[in-house]
């Protein structure tokens, strides 16, 4: 069989439900956005409300409301009748996988984010057997315990040992491309391959580059390539031990979420646009490269969640009552950072900078990096400030969850001027954790981010959203897609969006002046 017939019917069978799945997402999503649908709201911001609560615009059908419940009930039925067939319990909703901490992935920053897609299978039940009768044996030698190598020091005010430099490689940037970047590894798979056929369906024909670090076989490289014909993979990791840029040892540690920037790094694109497997568009997001923000200072970033929280660059010390002083690990580290190295000067924060609430100390956690678009042309010397940070800062010091923070601070630290979208992260609703019931004024499900147009006229218009919920949003595991039906999954996805607003202090909270 040739092999793109093979790799063609393989994606049909394979990735079906997926694939459905995400397009009911998209589709619900443009329903809520352009309220085409009668069944569902968008959570609107009352300017009479003097108490700053949020109140709820719903053109709910009595039809709707009847069909809703009569979903809410066989729902109920089915999971019922799951609990009843399961010998171990049944799989659940945890309310943590929505929790407003957890902004990126269910895995930590130093762990490889995955997607299950097959719940275990239990081992069948043996009958019992007698326990042997157990011989004396002699106590076995000690052996001498190895010293454990230390792990990056969270404590902002000690000076650890430096990392080895490592040299920086050569960026062979080719004049006037664009294309669109991914990272991938074996357990996203089927995310990332509707996320590309996605990108064709709205009109995207750039080229696409695929990253991994040793974590895609020779199966999934080969479903890739028989995708489409604009797409290259490549083993990050295994070019750059190849070319001794780095030992094996070091090319391991980029099997998490930093094969990111090593990935942005190493692209001969000029201009690129980086989209995490799981984010789920409404839009060609090419149409970006006309914003006036981007043109003008060559990046466009999404901010994340505020999360005011002692942690990473917004770390400070606690003195012997508990409590915090001092200035904050960022405004410690744009005092000492190393801009010789770079040829550069110690300057002033950017304008930028010393508004975000990032300088502010109000918040732990400043960009959401599952969208980025750059024109590496104006990037002056952002992209060697990142190579320093990916290969050697984050050994040192962990200043953010995962990779999303070293994207700007390349930037700041290079004194490159970066531009943020005029928006802040919006939030989709989590349906199974029951929001709109629970509490209507606040949304704890993916992120979702608002097309960046500087024209504050224009009406809001969604561009994406960042999360599994929209592409697994049922309680349960996806091989057990074929007991439900199709109007109970329906029923299951987001039906609410936080509307587009300026970045602000987080509910219940006073506003923060500039």
């Amino acid at each position: 069989m040739p092999a793109r017939e093979w790799g063609v019917r393989l994606r049909e069978n394979r990735f079906f439900g997926n694939v459905f799945i995400r397009s009911l997402g998209a589709f619900m999503l443009l329903c809520s956005v352009f309220s085409i649908s009668q069944q569902y709201a968008i959570v609107t911001t009352s300017a009479d409300d003097s108490a700053g609560l949020r109140g709820i615009r719903s053109v709910d059908t009595a039809n709707a409301m009847i069909l809703v419940g009569q979903n809410a009930r066989m729902a109920e039925e089915m999971a019922d009748e799951f609990t009843s067939q399961s010998e171990a319990g049944s799989e659940t909703w945890a309310a943590s996988e929505v929790s407003a901490a957890n902004s990126q992935a269910t895995s930590g920053p130093g762990e490889h984010p995955t997607v299950t897609t097959d719940a275990p299978t239990l081992a069948p039940t043996a009958k019992p057997t007698p326990a042997p009768t157990p011989k004396p044996t002699p106590p076995p030698t000690p052996k001498p315990t190895p010293t454990p190598t230390p792990a990056p020091t969270s404590k902002p005010d000690e000076a650890p040992k430096k990392p080895k430099r490592i040299p920086e490689p050569r960026q062979a940037v080719k004049k006037g491309t664009k294309g669109v970047l991914m990272c991938m590894h074996d357990g996203i798979l089927e995310l990332g391959i509707s996320l590309i056929r996605e990108l064709r369906c709205l009109g995207n024909k750039e080229a696409i580059e695929v990253h991994h670090c040793h974590d895609l076989t020779r199966s999934s490289v080969d479903l890739l390539y028989g995708l489409d014909d604009n797409i290259q993979v490549v083993d990050l990791c295994e070019r750059f031990v190849a070319h001794k840029v780095l030992s094996s040892d070091m090319a391991k540690s980029f099997q998490s979420y930093w094969i990111k920037p090593l990935a942005v790094h190493y692209t001969s694109f000029e201009e690129l646009i980086f989209l995490d497997a799981d984010a789920v568009l409404l839009k060609d997001p090419a149409v970006l490269r006309s914003n006036e923000g981007y043109k003008k200072n060559g990046t466009l970033f999404f901010y994340d969640r505020v999360i005011s929280s002692n942690q990473y660059f917004n770390k400070r010390k606690t003195n012997a009552k508990g409590e915090l002083e001092g200035p904050t690990y960022l405004h410690q580290w744009l005092k000492n950072f190393d801009y010789k190295r770079f040829g550069l000067k110690r300057e002033e924060p950017s304008p930028a900078l010393k508004k975000s609430f990032a300088y502010r100390g109000k918040t732990a956690h400043e960009q959401d990096s599952s969208m980025l678009v750059i024109n590496k042309s104006k990037a002056g010397k952002a992209m060697n400030v990142l190579w320093y940070l990916i290969t050697e800062h984050r050994f040192v010091y962990e200043f953010s969850w995962g990779d999303k923070e070293a994207f700007w601070l390349s930037y700041e630290f290079s004194h490159t001027p970066y531009f943020f979208s005029p928006y802040g992260a919006s939030v989709v609703s989590a349906t199974p954790n029951k929001d709109m019931e629970r509490h209507p004024d606040t949304l704890c499900g993916s992120l979702a981010h608002f097309d960046p147009t500087l024209d504050a006229s224009a009406p809001p218009e969604l561009l994406y959203v960042n999360g599994r919920s929209l592409v697994d949003p049922v309680p349960f595991r996806l091989n057990k897609l074929k007991l439900l039906q199709p109007n109970l999954v329906f029923d299951m996805l987001p039906t609410h969006v936080t509307p587009r607003q300026e970045r602000r202090a987080p509910s219940g909270k006073p506003e923060w002046p500039e």
